[in-house]
């Protein structure tokens, strides 16, 4: 320890009371279900502490797991639900994963100017890495997928209010106000019948997200993925079909 202290502190300096060396492991389980058995969190992946991400890719686990294990046990979908659990979730986590092994490789280097992988070196004086936002792996999807997989956004409704504190733990259909207006009976009444909340909305922060989707009409999951978008009747249809 004080060959490694040697730069600033010696024995005469300091009395060392306790050291430690930590390692870390970087891991994904290859199957996390097996019938009635599931696994999430650390049981799944094991993620390096550098990204702060090993309890937040258990929540996303718990968040994806959670509607699909309600909606199975209330008989609405199928058991075969749950094999899009792994499927969706572990090339996300993978992603973070990787990068944090990159950022530990960063923040360990003894050389600013070492190359790092996926690290970008600005003049040889300063490292530094882009955050990423990854899709989920492939899983529940209708309609248009141009979306679909991204984490939808939190935009304030026309009423001032937030869309969670609109919709609640459901899905929720954001519609175009005049696309709404557009939709036969039947279409809205296989959204409510699949307890899906139309909020067809006017409010600019909305409307810009549909606007950047090119979509008039995005299906949000519980977990606040995109399930998919609709650009016409049909693909709503689609959409509602597999909620």
């Amino acid at each position: 320890m004080f060959e490694l202290l040697k730069p600033w502190v010696g024995p005469e300096d300091v009395e060392l009371e306790r050291s430690a060396v930590y390692t870390f492991h970087s891991a994904i389980a290859t199957r996390w279900r097996n019938g009635r058995l599931l696994i999430a969190g650390d049981s799944a992946h094991l993620t390096p502490p550098f990204l702060g991400q090993g309890m937040c890719a258990g929540m996303r686990d718990a968040g994806n797991l959670a509607w699909k294990l309600g909606r199975v046990l209330r008989g609405q979908n199928p058991d075969a639900l749950l094999d899009t659990y792994q499927a969706e979730r572990a090339p996300h986590v993978r992603e973070y994963i990787e990068l944090a092994v990159r950022l530990g490789g960063l923040i360990n280097t003894k050389a600013m100017e070492a190359a790092v992988p996926g690290a970008v070196i600005d003049g040889g004086e300063a490292a530094r890495m882009s955050s990423i936002k990854p899709r989920l792996g492939p899983g529940l999807a209708a309609g248009w997928n141009g979306p679909a997989g991204q984490i939808a956004p939190q935009p304030r409704l026309a009423d001032g209010a937030r869309l969670d504190d609109r919709v609640g733990y459901r899905f929720a259909a954001l519609l175009r106000p005049d696309f709404a207006a557009s939709l036969p009976a039947e279409t809205l009444k296989r959204l409510a019948d699949r307890e899906v909340m139309v909020v067809a909305d006017d409010a600019p922060e909305q409307q810009v997200w549909l606007q950047e989707a090119d979509a008039p009409a995005i299906l949000v999951r519980p977990d606040r993925y995109v399930l998919g978008a609709a650009r016409s009747v049909q693909e709503l249809n689609a959409l509602a079909a597999i909620v």
